[in-house]
């Protein structure tokens, strides 16, 4: 396989929207240091070493006290948020309201494709009140990814949802029900 790497739209939201002006001169040249230089324009793609270390820099410095897993949880959140504030995202917020959250669940494969060259989701129909994701390398993140997935229902205004785990290393199953 070609090098692994993660596309900037999978950056911008979280770091070009959610976290603008929230992130101290000293936490922007640490991910200076780590390859991502926010001062900059994004480059188009980046290791996902780089980029898995910067969540984890990141998760630290917002959410010191949390555990990993749920600070981890709490970026995948915010990047679902800021997605909506960019280009893409906004044109694409009428169509995910449109089509829903169970139709956004099962075209999630594409979705990821288009963030990662390195990843596949596979989603399932198990009935019409669950559906599970089948991701087969979470990079080293699998609850960063988790809070993408969990933030849907959110964004949607979905009651009655559940989201649940389970990790299957190198990749995880999210459970939405």
């Amino acid at each position: 396989m070609d090098e692994r790497l993660i596309f900037s739209a999978a950056v911008e939201g979280l770091y070009g929207f959610s976290l603008k002006g929230r992130l101290s001169a000293a936490h922007k040249a640490e991910l200076k240091a780590l390859g991502l230089d926010l001062d900059k324009k994004l480059m188009p793609a980046y290791p996902v070493e780089t980029w898995a270390a910067c969540i984890r820099a990141t998760a630290r410095e917002l959410f010191h006290e949390l555990p990993a897993e749920q600070a981890h949880m709490e970026l995948g959140h915010l990047a679902v948020k800021g997605f909506f504030e960019t280009f893409v995202g906004k044109a694409l917020w009428p169509v995910f309201n449109m089509v829903g959250l169970r139709s956004s669940l099962k075209r999630s494969g594409r979705t990821f494709a288009k963030s990662c060259n390195c990843m596949k989701v596979e989603a399932r129909e198990v009935s019409p009140t669950h559906i599970e994701l089948d991701m087969d390398d979470a990079l080293g993140l699998p609850h960063y990814f988790f809070g993408l997935v969990d933030m849907g229902h959110l964004m949607a205004g979905v009651q009655g949802y559940k989201a649940t785990m389970v990790e299957k290393p190198p990749g995880a199953t999210f459970i939405v029900t």
